[in-house]
């Protein structure tokens, strides 16, 4: 059945890019400190330069390559082209997503996808936060998202989100799976932005 879940992402992202809609893709293993909306549109405080020219912008995993579970993407040709192509490996072999993501990503032909590596200081994966967090035994400034995706398994990702305040769950009438008070105005979970957010509860991307 996961395998199956896997599989079916690209055809469902392939879908939503054909009918002219931007996304942003995430796994529900993520917390959102704030929007990352201005690094994908134009602003005037957009920390990334020439963002118009970029097509897609991914977040990286601790190998520095890209991470299929936050991502965000807009409806262009060349990002079309990519979401059929990583349908397709799909289906021909069903497995992790991830490998069959960046293979696509790095063996397209021109025009290619324009993607731009979000800065893992700002988009930090799971390593990257608790090794720093652990260290400094404080937040990071500056941080828009964080991805859980150093531990597998509900209750591994669970413990570790309780861990550093950042566990919510409305009916949770456990103090210790409550949110921290100073992060819980800031801090929203992939379920914001229904009409623009695609999630999944992948554990091992």
């Amino acid at each position: 059945k996961y395998m199956t879940m896997m599989s079916a992402r690209p055809r469902l992202i392939r879908e939503k890019l054909e009918q002219g809609l931007h996304l942003i893709f995430t796994d529900v293993d993520t917390v959102w400190q704030h929007s990352p909306l201005p690094y994908f549109v134009n602003a005037t405080t957009n920390p990334i330069p020439r963002q118009h020219e970029y097509h897609m912008f991914n977040s990286m995993d601790p190998r520095r390559v890209r991470c299929g579970g936050f991502w965000a993407s807009v409806s262009t040709e060349p990002t079309i082209r990519f979401a059929t192509a990583w349908e397709y490996r799909m289906k021909k072999k069903p497995g992790h997503n991830q490998p069959v993501f960046n293979m696509v990503l790095n063996g397209m032909l021109e025009p290619k996808v324009k993607d731009y590596p979000l800065p893992v200081p700002v988009f930090a994966n799971g390593r990257y936060f608790e090794n720093r967090a652990t260290k400094r035994k404080r937040l990071i400034p500056n941080l828009v998202m964080i991805h859980f995706n150093k531990r597998t398994g509900y209750d591994e990702k669970k413990k570790v989100m309780v861990e550093h305040g950042f566990w919510i769950m409305d009916g949770d009438k456990d103090k210790n799976h409550q949110m921290q008070p100073e992060h819980k105005q800031n801090a929203t979970s992939g379920n914001v932005l229904q009409n623009t957010t695609i999630q999944t509860n992948d554990n091992t991307s």
